[in-house]
């Protein structure tokens, strides 16, 4: 599949949503005590997964950019 660059925009987008309701999350939980809490621990691993899958996105898509000139 070959996505294009609105492809591209809706992943990226729903990505930034999930950062921003990860670190939301991790801000609103993870305090001293609760750090080892089942559901923060999931949230910092989805967060970091959203991160990861952002800088792919974006570095693929600049590759795209670049070539398609």
């Amino acid at each position: 599949m070959q996505l294009d660059s609105e492809d591209i925009d809706v992943l990226t987008y729903g990505l930034m949503l999930e950062i921003d309701s990860c670190e939301e999350f991790i801000r609103c939980w993870d305090y001293k005590g609760n750090e080892n809490n089942e559901d923060v621990v999931d949230e910092k691993k989805r967060l970091k997964k959203a991160k990861k899958l952002l800088d792919l996105l974006c570095g693929n898509h600049y590759y795209i950019i670049i070539n398609s000139q």
